[in-house]
C-alpha cells in the first residue's frame, strides 16, 4: 500500500482526514520541483519530488513517521507494514540519454527497447521494458512505461561497464588525436596560401581539367627520369630509398623551383609544407615525428603525384 492510502486508512480510524496543499509548483522549470504539505491530528509533513504525486506520497510518509510515535496508533497494525513511496526507487537520471552516449563513444549498436508485457489491475499496472545492446539484453518493471524503460537503460549500462572493464576504448589513439590536429595547421596553411599563390587574372580561362594537358604539354617531355618512374604508386617509392632524391632531380630536369616550410604545430607531430613553382603551382603537406620524416612524407606526396600525372 502506498504511504497516502495507509494515511487515509489510519485517520479514517480516528473520524479524521488529511488535508493536503500544493505549496510549491514547479511546474515550467527544466527540473521540476513540487512540494506538498498534508496536515491532520495537529501534525504536519512537507514532501518534495519531481511530479506532485510524488511531493504527495512523500509528505504522507513523513506524516506517518510522526504520527507512529503517538501513543494511540503507535500499537495499530496498520505501521506494521514497511512505509515505503511508490516513487522511492525512482530512477532520477537520464538512464537512456547516458546509455546511448556511453554506445556512440565506444561504437557499440544502438541500443533497442521494447514493452515486453504490462500486468495488474488498471489502477496499480506494472509495465516490464527490455532493452537490448547486441547480444546483451536487461529487463526492467515499474509503475510507468517511462521508469520501467529508464530502469531497463540503467542495467543495461551497469552491464555494459562490467563486461567492458578492462578492454582499451575503440576510441582514437593519441598519434590519431595528434595527426588529427597537425592535419587542422596543415589546411590552415593551404588556405592561406591559396591566397597567395598566383595571380587571378594569371589563372582566368585555366580549368582544373586543363591542368593534365598544361602537364603533358609543357613540362613532362622534359624529364627522362618522370618518363622512367610514371605510374608508379607511393607504395612502390616508398621502398626506394632514394625517393626524395629522384624528386629532387626531376624538379631539375623540369627547370621547377621548390620551397619546404616548416609549419606551426600544436602538438608534437612536425608538419611541412612543400610549394613547387611548376606548371601550375602545387602545394603538397606531409607530418612525422621528426623534420626529417615529414619531409620525406611531403616529397613521397609530390613524387606520386607526378608519376600518376605523367601515367
Amino acid at each position: 500500500k502506498t504511504p497516502v492510502t495507509l494515511l487515509q486508512e489510519l485517520l479514517v480510524k480516528k473520524q479524521l482526514l488529511p488535508t493536503y496543499s500544493l505549496i510549491f509548483n514547479g511546474t515550467g522549470t527544466h527540473d521540476p520541483i513540487f512540494k506538498y504539505e498534508v496536515s491532520a491530528s495537529g501534525e504536519s509533513a512537507v514532501g518534495s519530488g519531481k511530479s506532485k504525486k510524488e511531493a504527495k506520497h512523500e509528505a504522507a510518509r513523513l506524516l506517518l513517521e510522526k504520527l507512529s510515535h503517538y501513543e494511540d496508533v503507535k500499537n495499530d497494525d496498520i505501521l506494521d507494514v514497511n512505509v515505503n513511496s511508490p516513487y522511492a526507487e525512482v530512477l532520477k537520471d537520464n538512464a537512456v540519454g547516458m546509455l546511448s552516449g556511453y554506445c556512440d563513444e565506444r561504437n557499440l549498436k544502438s541500443p533497442e527497447y521494447e514493452l515486453i508485457r504490462d500486468e495488474g489491475l488498471p489502477h496499480a499496472k506494472l509495465f516490464c521494458y527490455k532493452c537490448c545492446v547486441s547480444s546483451f539484453t536487461t529487463e526492467a518493471q515499474a509503475r510507468t512505461k517511462k521508469q520501467a524503460k529508464q530502469l531497463a537503460a540503467q542495467d543495461m549500462l551497469n552491464k555494459l561497464k562490467q563486461c567492458l572493464q578492462g578492454i582499451a576504448s575503440t576510441g582514437p589513439t593519441r598519434m590519431e588525436t595528434d595527426f588529427e590536429k597537425s592535419n587542422q595547421v596543415v589546411l590552415k596553411k593551404l588556405m592561406e596560401m591559396r591566397t597567395k599563390t598566383g595571380n587571378s587574372s594569371e589563372q582566368l580561362g585555366i580549368k582544373i581539367s586543363d591542368y593534365y594537358k598544361i602537364f603533358l604539354d609543357e613540362a613532362y617531355p622534359k624529364s627522362e627520369l618522370l618518363k622512367s618512374v610514371k605510374g608508379n604508386d607511393k607504395a612502390w617509392f616508398e621502398k626506394q630509398e632514394n625517393a626524395e632524391e629522384i624528386c629532387k632531380n626531376i624538379f631539375t630536369e623540369l627547370d621547377f623551383q621548390y620551397k619546404i616550410e616548416l609549419l606551426e604545430s600544436a602538438n608534437k607531430l612536425i608538419a611541412v609544407s612543400l610549394t613547387i613553382e611548376g606548371t601550375p603551382t602545387w602545394v603538397f603537406f606531409g607530418n612525422g615525428i621528426t623534420y626529417e620524416k615529414a619531409a620525406k612524407e611531403v616529397f613521397l606526396e609530390a613524387l606520386t603525384f607526378m608519376a600518376e600525372m605523367a601515367n
